[in-house]
């Protein structure tokens, strides 16, 4: 999916920040209960959710809002910030300023990043079979392993519930696109099963009449930005009593995808002369998992495991020109990528002693990475990942609670190929020191009444260097570094969440994160070219802020902001990209009965920097409206409309997003949502 095209997502901030008010939320929409939250794959540091750091993305946001793909789903959040690579036509996400190789995905608990640049294409990932999206900020739980600098992002898919249970839907996006899904899963005795199938199509978009034509982009319709994906996960588990449960899955991705052409007017961007005809016939992603859970009999103590092997593929194919039918000119290029990793986790849990919590955590992972052109060697890049950590919980007085923990990771290269270009052969590239990373971190919260809460965090945390870090020479323009050593970040938040009455909840954070032996680009390395090093020193610093309000049973209105400033402390006169200063968001949600539902809402993005030397796009407000029907109690009928206004706005300079834009959708499901309340209180 391109990173402008979100299926009508009224970006109206249902959510807040804390899991409580997240799980509270249904509505006549939601079709997932919290029964459905697959466990085996939450990763949290206590027990209480309304004590998680998590911030949390639930079905009924996902469904009411049409966040289709995950990058959608988790912009929701406060802090949260979409962001592209637009001459790659990825879509990511920042999170209180640090990028996904900082903030790493995981599904089920189980990592998922590409192993050669630590980044996901989010928009690659449905939320359909989603029960749950965690998002851990700053302070994250050791449990994750490593590699969590500036947090985690977290994928829970659904768990079924009775002996069958089903839900689904079917959409039309302007005359071009739309979107499928089905979930069907139940019990039977001891045995459960579930499984899920989704798939995504859109055409070009259309462009904001207001859009001005430039030299490689017209207007009217935005070529290469259409896409297609689908999706299959499949899970089948055995619980013969409380204590013990056992669960194997599959997932597998399919995704094809355009490029669209650099559309703007930079004249130091390079592909303002050269433009780039790229497209990706395939991308593809493939993992099997075990999961166990055995609680021990007499005791609290638990043993849980996680064992996983994921693939990847891709291919990107280069042409000449905007026809997209050669391969001639020297540019021109198919690149093959052949991933894999496999790994696993034990964690071991126990309460020995009256309020105190004690976890046990080891995981490893190998990583190895295949590339090519067609016609020249496969090159192939092996790393080996540890890590083991120590998490304890203390409670005092039902007021307090301790949370430290610590963990040692370590990573290894067993295998770097360089091609030498006198005889375009493989040869090793050397020896690379193994990489050690040492993290700790302590929470203390403290109860001010049972629902105000108030928190101090402070942490320690590394990422390792990536394969494409260590070693890319950046199509000719800089030398490897097989030595790049770990990044670090001291992170400090304290937050404030409170529910006064029924009616008002509010949640507040204030965060500093330092960063040091930041790896960047340092020119001039060896000559005219540059390298990676461990050089840099920076500060992100910001504050969140959350209010919802419900004055009647069947209105809820609020209003969600984020602050986040980011310095250069090493080189200030390189600007750090793809984050706005200023986010917000306001909703209203209004239900006058069981079979009628609206919302609208607004969204304001602050300018964002688009290149490191100041290229920058403007700010934008997009305005969204939705209305639904409950026919009977199984089906429900929606009608939306994204930007509104037609806006003209880009969060990349050069990729014009999407325009004014319609979908109507048909949802069904197995619960009847005539039976729950209309509007939940915070």
């Amino acid at each position: 999916m391109h990173p402008c095209t979100r299926p009508i997502p009224t970006i109206a901030m249902v959510l807040m920040s804390l899991t409580a008010l997240a799980q509270a939320t249904t509505d006549s929409t939601s079709t997932v209960q919290p029964g459905r939250v697959y466990e085996l794959g939450v990763v949290t540091i206590v027990g209480n959710s309304k004590q998680d750091s998590l911030t949390t993305v639930t079905p009924r946001d996902i469904e009411l809002y049409n966040r289709f793909n995950v990058a959608d789903a988790v912009n929701l959040l406060p802090g949260v910030t979409l962001a592209a690579s637009g001459s790659r036509n990825e879509t990511m996400v920042n999170v209180r300023g640090f990028d996904l190789r900082q903030v790493p995905v995981f599904l089920d608990g189980i990592p998922i990043y590409v192993p050669y640049d630590g980044y996901v294409d989010l928009a690659r990932f449905a939320t359909m079979d989603l029960s749950r999206i965690d998002i851990s900020k700053g302070f994250t739980s050791i449990l994750y392993g490593p590699n969590t600098m500036g947090g985690a992002i977290n994928m829970l898919t659904r768990k079924p519930v009775g002996k069958l249970d089903y839900n689904g839907s079917l959409a039309l996006i302007n005359t071009n696109g739309g979107t499928g899904n089905v979930n069907l899963g139940g019990w039977r005795g001891k045995f459960f099963a579930q499984g899920g199938i989704a798939y995504m199509q859109r055409g070009d978009y259309s462009l904001s009449k207001d859009f001005v034509p430039t030299k490689h982009e017209n207007g009217g319709q935005r070529d290469g930005s259409g896409f297609t994906d689908q999706r299959i996960n499949i899970k089948a588990g055995y619980a013969p009593n409380a204590n013990t449960e056992y669960v194997v899955g599959y997932v597998q991705q399919h995704g094809e995808k355009g490029v669209p052409i650099y559309g703007g007017t930079d004249e130091r961007n390079p592909l303002l002369k050269k433009p780039r005809f790229w497209e990706w016939p395939s991308w593809d992603k493939q993992n099997v998992y075990f999961m166990s859970r055995n609680r021990f009999r007499g005791s609290k103590d638990e043993l849980n495991a996680k064992v996983y092997l994921d693939r990847f593929q891709n291919a990107l194919n280069s042409y000449d020109d905007s026809t997209m039918s050669t391969m001639t000119k020297p540019y021109a290029f198919e690149s093959r990528y052949n991933d894999q990793a496999y790994g696993g986790s034990v964690e071991y849990v126990a309460q020995a002693v009256k309020n105190n919590l004690t976890k046990v955590a080891a995981t490893y992972r190998y990583d190895e990475h295949q590339e090519h052109n067609v016609g020249d060697p496969v090159q192939t890049f092996r790393d080996r990942t540890y890590s083991i950590g120590l998490e304890n919980i203390l409670y005092i007085k039902e007021k307090w609670q301790v949370t430290p923990g610590i963990s040692y990771n370590a990573r290894g290269n067993i295998q770097a190929d360089n091609i030498d270009p006198a005889t375009e052969q493989i040869v090793p590239f050397g020896s690379a020191p193994a990489n050690e990373a040492v993290n700790a971190q302590l929470l203390l919260q403290y109860k001010l009444h049972p629902m105000h809460f108030l928190r101090l965090a402070g942490s320690r945390k590394s990422r390792f260097a990536t394969v494409k870090d260590r070693y890319s020479y950046r199509m000719g323009a800089a030398v490897p570094n097989p030595g790049l050593a770990s990044e670090f970040s001291y992170n400090t938040e304290f937050s404030y969440t409170g529910t006064f009455g029924s009616k008002l909840q509010v949640d507040a954070a204030l965060f500093y994160n330092s960063l040091d032996d930041v790896i960047q680009q340092v020119d001039n390395a060896v000559g005219s070219k540059w390298q990676m090093q461990n050089t840099g020193r920076a500060e992100f610093l910001g504050g969140e802020l959350a209010v919802a309000y419900a004055p009647h049973a069947n209105v809820r209105v609020g209003a969600n902001y984020s602050y986040i400033q980011r310095k250069n402390q090493d080189r200030p006169e390189i600007h750090f990209t793809d984050v706005p200063a200023n986010k917000v968001f306001a909703y209203v949600d209004f239900r006058p009965s069981k079979l009628l539902y609206l919302n609208a809402s607004t969204e304001y993005d602050d300018f964002r920097y688009s290149t490191s030397y100041g290229t920058r796009t403007d700010p934008y407000t997009l305005v969204n409206a939705k209305v639904g029907f409950n026919i009977g109690p199984r089906f429900s009928m929606e009608g939306s409309a994204n930007n509104l206004l037609d806006t003209n706005y880009a969060i990349v300079e050069g990729y014009p997003c999407e325009g004014r834009n319609f979908m109507v959708r048909l949802l069904f499901r197995s619960i009847d949502p005539t039976k729950r309340k209309t509007v939940p209180t915070p």
